[in-house]
């Protein structure tokens, strides 16, 4: 099944959002997967606060704090009915995480740890 038109469109509009908020140069934080050396997930996931939908834009934030080197490799991706995800309603909550990481993280309230990569 071929992603939706609203998925792709939010997509799109995601990834826009994410340069202008927090300077992310990544195409899809959302699909695939994530790996991580362990010296990595020691400095990034220790002070990792969010838990909801937005919790791997979050550790792609403290990734680029840490200037620990980010690398994509396609997946491929498709759509699968029944998703649980409600897009609008999920989509609008993420918009209020980005929001959060980048307020709390300037206000200082969440911090990086001191540690370098």
């Amino acid at each position: 099944m071929e992603r939706t038109f609203i998925r792709q469109l939010i997509s799109s509009v995601g990834g826009v959002v994410l340069k202008l908020a927090l300077g992310f140069r990544v195409s899809d934080t959302q699909c695939g997967f994530k790996m991580f050396t362990r010296e990595a997930a020691k400095l990034i996931f220790p002070t990792q606060h969010l838990r909801r939908w937005a919790f791997d834009i979050e550790v792609l934030l403290l990734t680029n704090k840490h200037a620990i080197p980010i690398s994509e490799l396609p997946v491929a991706w498709r759509e699968i009915d029944g998703s649980h995800l409600n897009v609008v309603v999920d989509s609008l909550g993420m918009l209020r995480d980005i929001f959060l990481l980048r307020t709390l993280y300037a206000l200082g309230s969440w911090r990086t740890t001191d540690l370098s990569f």
